[in-house]
């Protein structure tokens, strides 16, 4: 803090600006887009870590870090605009019901994703263990769309999903993301490898 910082001058000073330009600009511009490009420029002033989160992203954010979350086990992406399963999650609702990589959701709960972005897409697999969501997707090489209704259940993101030996006595350690468990996790494979006698890790 400088020895000449007025904060609250220039915060009184910023609350008059955003006060006219709601009052008075000559179109209708919203308070949360004003305080939400005014929160991108000050973010833009610091480092790269320091970043703000809304509500849905910090729940997001909150599920990653705990590993757990109501959901069918599937990665997904937009792929030429169009909803695509990357990957399901062995031994997951989805991988159990057959859902493959490559498949592309077409629609959720009858509703189509036609121009959905991914937040909305995942908002609406995700839910209530216990509860049940209906997908159609098109799959290469089949002459019609396939529709899956699967059951919710807590999906738990294993940090390490395979850890051992592989050629020339080299530890492999695959940490895949970062939440609460994944320091444990890490740990826990090392020193068995470490007990294997390895001539070094990966």
């Amino acid at each position: 803090k400088s020895e000449n910082d007025s904060f609250y001058a220039d915060i009184i000073l910023f609350d008059n600006i955003a006060t006219k330009i709601h009052q008075s600009y000559v179109e209708e511009v919203s308070s949360e887009d004003l305080v939400d490009n005014a929160v991108e420029g000050m973010m833009g002033m610091l480092d790269p870590h320091s970043t703000f989160f809304k509500r849905k992203q910090y729940d997001e954010l909150r599920i990653h870090t705990e590993g757990k979350f109501g959901g069918l086990g599937i990665q997904i992406s937009i792929r030429d605009k169009i909803l695509t399963v990357m990957t399901p999650i062995s031994g997951t609702p989805a991988s159990r019901a057959g859902i493959q990589s490559g498949d592309q959701i077409l629609e959720i709960d009858g509703e189509s994703t036609k121009g959905t972005s991914l937040e909305d897409a995942v908002g609406k697999l995700r839910g209530r263990p216990g509860t049940d969501v209906t997908i159609s997707v098109r799959r290469k090489g089949e002459g019609k769309n396939l529709d899956y209704t699967i059951t919710r259940e807590v999906i738990t993101i294993n940090a390490v999903p395979f850890s051992g030996v592989i050629d020339d006595g080299i530890g492999y350690v695959r940490l895949v993301t970062f939440s609460q468990d994944a320091g444990a996790s890490v740990e826990a494979a090392i020193k068995e490898l470490v007990e294997k006698d390895i001539k070094g890790m990966v």
